[in-house]
């Protein structure tokens, strides 16, 4: 390789740092100018013709970075795509500004918003066609429409949407909608045909004053379907137009009360029977023997008696004394009797007849509706009731019939239990109806009372008794009236009843012994009437029974016994 003449050195040195020199101060080239944005935009109205309008507007500018919008209407944005609402039909100039880096651009369209008339329609729902007043339910279809006249061609307007009508006659009515805004109005007319159906007679009644005669009902109207018409025939002769009577009736018997209601459509009629005290009644007896009666109404109970030409003020109050004592039964069991109908349950009512031949002097049902009682004893409760005495036998024999506790008290022998119940709570009813006792056969009826009371103290004093040789024996212990284990029994329930809650104690006790599981021994029988004794009074009567009265009680009884206050 040729080598460079240290004489060329400093002559190349020279030459590069010209080189450098000359680079290094070379002058840089001019950017190019941005583009200026260009604005222009389209626009689409999606429901043309209404107002308020809704416009789109889609920007189409180009280099553009910020919009703003100049609607016509006071209105702005400054998106690029935008909606804007117009609320009336006129041409407006829209004006789009655009900026960007280039500087800035606008462009202006003209936008026009037109309103078209509206379309009138409605529809239609009868609601109750057929009965008048009629209501109509009009609902309104029509397009575009800013405000409404209605005119039913019942003489009725209104300037509501979608109203509602009344129409009172049977016609066919031309009911007109115009639907008005600002570009006109439109209108349609519509055929509403109004029928009436012939009226449904429906009725009926109730007793203003019951255990009365004469016997006054008011009468209640049900007829569906507008009658313009009644007419009422108690079957008595008398007569009504009222659309709902009263009436008065005189004279017991069985009358049908008549109604026809009338309108243009026609008429129907329906009927119902009254029964006013006394009427006449067919009653079938315990021992398959029949009796034509006469039936004196209360609400719950009535008295089927033989006779007639009876005093009807001492018969209603019979007959509602027998009311209450039923009342007071079932709120002390809180159950009524099986109904044991046709024989003993009629027209709603138990019977109590009046018969010539019975199971005894009176006799009821255990558990059953019914009780009979002898002619002989029913003229006797008759002429007693005439001087407001009340004969106890009756309120004996519901006893007999509120009896539900056989499987959980009545001893398999000897039983004095379901007799003394009935016993024990005629006193009870006796006393809660508040009624004047007769005397019982022919003593008089304080005497009787007090002696049976005095029968569990007269008991308890002489140790010599023992229920094994009293209730367990079906026996009593010696009185001067002769009275028995039932009577026996029935006093040890009035001293349970003074001495351990009164009143509270006989609401309480039967339904606790309702309560006790079915008795398979007596002593499973004595145990349950023990133990709904304590349940009802809230205590431990164990030393009572046991010690005082010397009835068997079981050890099992006894630990239950135990759970009640000493």
């Amino acid at each position: 390789m040729k080598r460079t003449s240290k004489a060329a050195w400093p002559l190349l040195a020279i030459n590069l740092l010209m080189i450098f020199y000359l680079g290094c101060n070379k002058t840089p080239a001019t950017p190019p100018a941005p583009t200026p944005p260009k604005a222009s935009f389209t626009f689409a109205t999606p429901d043309a013709g209404k107002v308020p309008a809704v416009v789109s507007f889609t920007s189409t500018s180009t280099n553009a970075t910020a919009y703003s919008w100049d609607f016509g209407d006071g209105g702005t944005a400054t998106a690029a795509n935008t909606n804007h609402t117009y609320t009336a039909a006129k041409t407006y100039t829209v004006k789009l500004t655009v900026t960007g880096d280039g500087g800035k651009d606008s462009t202006t369209q003209a936008i026009t918003v037109t309103l078209n008339k509206p379309k009138a329609s409605f529809s239609f729902l009868i609601n109750d066609n057929g009965n008048l007043p009629t209501h109509v339910t009009f609902s309104n279809t029509s397009i575009g429409a800013a405000q409404y006249r209605w005119s039913f061609d019942n003489g009725d307007t209104t300037s509501l949407e979608s109203p509602i009508d009344s129409f009172f006659t049977p016609k066919t009515f031309n009911v007109k909608l115009v639907a008005i805004n600002a570009a006109g109005s439109d209108s349609v007319t519509q055929a509403v045909t109004i029928m009436i159906n012939k009226p449904l007679a429906t009725f009926s009644y109730n007793i203003l004053n019951p255990y009365n005669l004469p016997l006054n009902i008011e009468c209640v109207n049900a007829t569906t379907f507008h009658a313009t018409s009644y007419l009422w025939n108690f079957g008595d002769g008398d007569t009504s137009t009222k659309a709902a009577p009263t009436h008065t009736y005189t004279k017991g018997g069985i009358y049908t009360i008549t109604l026809t209601a009338t309108n243009s459509g026609g008429s129907s009629t329906t009927t119902l029977d009254v029964r006013v005290s006394p009427y006449p009644i067919t009653y079938k007896a315990f021992d398959g023997t029949t009796y034509n009666l006469n039936a004196w109404e209360g609400r719950t109970v009535m008295l089927l008696m033989r006779k007639t030409g009876l005093d009807p003020t001492t018969m209603f109050k019979w007959a509602k004394i027998m009311d209450s004592a039923y009342g007071y039964y079932y709120q002390a069991t809180g159950q009524f009797p099986i109904r044991y109908a046709p024989l003993t349950y009629i027209n709603d009512h138990v019977t109590i007849a009046d018969v010539a031949s019975t199971c005894g002097a009176g006799c009821g049902y255990l558990g059953f509706t019914g009780i009979e009682m002898l002619n002989s004893y029913t003229d006797r409760m008759y002429n007693y009731a005439l001087t407001n005495q009340y004969d106890q036998e009756l309120f004996y024999e519901c006893g007999r019939n509120f009896w539900f506790y056989g499987q959980q008290l009545a001893y398999l022998k000897n039983d004095p239990v379901t007799t003394g119940y009935a016993i024990f709570m005629r006193f009870m009813a006796m006393d809660a109806t508040g009624v004047s006792p007769a005397p019982f056969n022919n003593i008089p009826w304080t005497t009787f009372r007090s002696t049976l009371e005095g029968l569990a103290d007269s008991y308890a004093g002489n140790t010599s008794y023992t229920w094994t040789n009293t209730l367990g024996a079906g026996a009593g212990i010696s009185n001067a009236l002769g009275l028995g284990a039932g009577d026996l029994f029935a006093s040890f329930c009035i001293k349970l009843r003074n001495d351990y809650g009164g009143d509270a104690f006989v609401q309480n006790v039967w339904k606790q012994a309702g309560l006790r599981p079915t008795a398979v021994t007596t002593q499973d029988a004595v145990d349950n009437f023990i133990l709904a004794s304590c349940a009802a009074a809230n205590k431990n009567l164990t030393t009572l029974f046991v010690t005082t009265w010397r009835w068997p009680m079981s050890d099992n009884a006894k630990a239950a016994a135990s759970k009640y206050p000493n």
